[in-house]
């Protein structure tokens, strides 16, 4: 089949745009919010610490429902390119056989297959990647319980960095939760933890500045000011939307299933039984005078005729079957 690659990148790329937005648009990280909840934690006794616990609680419900939308998202995509496939398929049959009742009949129960497909595989890497780098504070005991029952999930995700191009910080998802955003800033983190070689190669991705580089023993202290638990949440932000328009995306296979779908209703489409029912359709849809059928013949032939089978124009049509040229 054609160009199976160059679609799944093109869902992917899409995929990564609306994820992109919604991040950028969830409610607890827009200034107001965020200082609504800066101010209504502890009144009277406003810490940074408090902030962080509580700004991040707000924050992770509503990454929750990016995950969980992005998820059905996937599933829509994956599903709107099973009803072009078989909208061509109808095209090149004239309009005249039915296709879609016969190959995507049950679009309710065919969308319900898709999501929990989808859903089982997304929710399975993006789940504890967002519990682990939102839900707590960098330095936080919650924090590194996180990571390490969520242990087994990260270092599968590790493995699907596909392209080779991320920094080195986040070629270990759970050193990044242990560590936090210091890990991508700080020379001397990054060569006491990762070696002398990364000192000076510094991440260059999103932008990151203003967090706290302060360790204590080999664990990393809690943000001492509103400034620093700004930046490091918006670096934690950073790194789980990168993640999962990238790593998590891969993780899920979903260039494989769709090929493996896309398949599925190709043989579909070119079994015998079927193959039966398009000629049948075709030789009717002659008799009666489809435009469309009739354009593609001869015009000899474009008046009714006494045996449609005799007619070796309509041998033609078993070429049109050959759907492996549609995708």
């Amino acid at each position: 089949m054609k160009n199976v690659s160059g679609a799944t990148i093109g869902v992917q790329e899409a995929f990564a745009d609306k994820v992109r937005s919604r991040f950028k648009s969830l409610p607890a990280r827009q200034p107001d919010q965020r200082d609504k909840i800066r101010k209504s934690a502890n009144p009277g006794h406003e810490s940074p610490t408090s902030f962080n616990i509580n700004w991040r609680k707000e924050l992770y419900r509503d990454v929750q429902e990016v995950v969980e939308s992005s998820s059905r998202e996937l599933s829509s995509d994956l599903y709107a390119q099973a009803e072009g496939f078989v909208a061509e398929c109808g095209r090149l049959l004239w309009g005249c056989a039915p296709v879609r009742s016969r190959i995507l009949n049950d679009a309710e129960r065919r969308q319900a297959e898709y999501q929990s497909a989808i859903a089982a595989l997304f929710l399975r890497f993006a789940r504890p990647a967002a519990e682990s780098i939102v839900r707590h504070p960098v330095g936080s005991m919650e924090r590194r319980n996180s990571a390490e029952s969520n242990k087994g999930d990260l270092e599968l995700i590790d493995g699907y960095h596909l392209d080779g191009s991320i920094d080195v910080a986040l070629q270990r998802l759970k050193l990044y939760v242990d560590v936090g955003p210091a890990l991508l800033v700080s020379g001397s983190l990054r060569e006491a933890i990762l070696g002398k070689e990364f000192a000076t190669t510094l991440f260059d991705g999103f932008a990151v500045s203003g967090v706290s580089t302060k360790m204590i023993g080999d664990h990393p202290a809690l943000a001492e000011s509103d400034d620093q638990v700004i930046a490091e949440v918006e670096a934690d932000l950073n790194v789980l939307e990168l993640f999962m328009t990238s790593a998590i995306f891969a993780a899920v296979g979903f260039g494989p299933y769709r090929r493996h779908e896309l398949s599925r209703l190709v043989d579909m489409f070119c079994d015998d039984t079927s193959e039966i029912v398009w000629r049948e359709a075709a030789q009717t849809a002659m008799w009666v005078g489809n435009s469309r059928l009739l354009e593609q013949l001869p015009m000899d032939l474009r008046a009714p005729v006494d045996n449609i089978e005799a007619s070796k124009s309509l041998a033609q049509l078993k070429n049109a079957l050959d759907v492996a040229e549609l995708i």
